[in-house]
């Protein structure tokens, strides 16, 4: 971050949202407050609660009730060219279907909010050019119904939702009162997605998918424990699920966001900023007045010698703030 005061406009300079090789590794262990830390809840928040005693989240997954998700946004937008990994410590409490003929999914994993936050996204829609879900690396677990065995998943969607990857362990019941230790990792140099579970500290199931050439992309901004409704599935795959249980002990690893220099040029009539050129994203230029919020200022980036520039052709008259946003193209 630099500030800068220069021919009467202040200037902040602040890169968001970018990435490098070297991994960020966040932990959660629910010994405090996670509010405090950016977990956010975007639904009906009665399906979490945090136990402040046993420092844990408990969690009710239940899909006769509408979306719910408890969330935290990532700094950073993970693609297939990204390595990252999540992991949690699983306990159910209890775990039920609806009828001995149907079943459905508990699930925890990454996601692109955006699209899980609307309201026409239903994961068990499947493929669905209205209601299917996209953009998705998670965890899911199905309970034994006449028609599966009881499966453990990881499942990833790309971003146009025709193309899902799909891999299916199975039978593994998933036992209340035992401790699940889950991982989910993707490697990007192989697009190989991989799931290890241990059972009360001992090893309990693993397994690997390749992502084909054709699978496409997906776009991953948020760590989500999370509560689907069952709404708009196949007549013939319909089933719902009540659980309860526990999330403890939540880490993810993923590229942390890169520092590019930042530069402030021109003139107090047209400020010029600078950085240098960050591949596979598109930078946008957002402005404070200080009156209005930071917006994006509509003025597309110059491209040269390895950097992109920005000049405001309006500035302020005062003073203004502004930093530079890297979303993925």
């Amino acid at each position: 971050m630099i500030s800068s005061r220069t021919w009467g406009v202040a200037l902040l300079l602040t890169l968001i949202a970018g990435r490098s090789a070297i991994g960020d590794l966040w932990r959660e262990d629910f010994m405090s407050d996670p509010f405090t830390r950016g977990w956010r809840v975007q639904g009906d928040p009665s399906h979490f609660s945090w136990q402040q005693g046993a420092g844990r989240l408990a969690v009710t997954w239940d899909s006769r009730r509408p979306n719910a998700f408890f969330h935290l946004p990532l700094p950073t937008i993970l693609t297939r060219s990204d390595a990252f990994r999540f992991r949690f410590q699983l306990v159910l409490d209890d775990v039920a279907t609806e009828s001995p003929e149907s079943t459905f999914q508990l699930a925890i994993g990454l996601m692109g909010r955006a699209r899980a936050f609307e309201a026409s996204s239903y994961r068990g829609a499947g493929i669905h050019p209205t209601w299917g879900v996209r953009n998705l690396v998670e965890f899911t677990y199905f309970p034994a119904s006449s028609s599966i065995a009881p499966t453990f998943s990881a499942v990833a969607v790309a971003t146009n939702n025709t193309r899902w990857a799909t891999l299916d362990l199975f039978p593994l019941e998933l036992e209340t009162g035992a401790t699940y230790d889950i991982e989910v990792r993707h490697d990007a140099s192989t697009s190989r997605v991989s799931l290890r579970a241990l059972r009360n500290g001992a090893f309990f199931t693993e397994g690997s998918m390749t992502l084909s050439p054709g699978f496409g992309d997906f776009r991953l901004d948020t760590f989500s424990i999370t509560s689907y409704s069952g709404d708009h599935q196949p007549a013939n795959y319909g089933g719902h699920l009540l659980a309860h249980g526990s999330v403890d002990e939540v880490e993810f690893e993923f590229p942390s966001p890169p520092q590019p220099a930042l530069a402030l040029q021109g003139t107090s009539h047209a400020p010029r900023i600078t950085l240098a050129t960050v591949p596979g994203w598109n930078p946008i230029l957002e402005r404070h007045d200080g009156s209005t919020g930071w917006a994006a200022v509509p003025v597309e980036a110059e491209t040269a010698l390895g950097q992109w520039a920005f000049t405001d052709p309006t500035p302020p008259t005062n003073a203004a703030l502004y930093r530079v946003r890297l979303e993925r193209p």
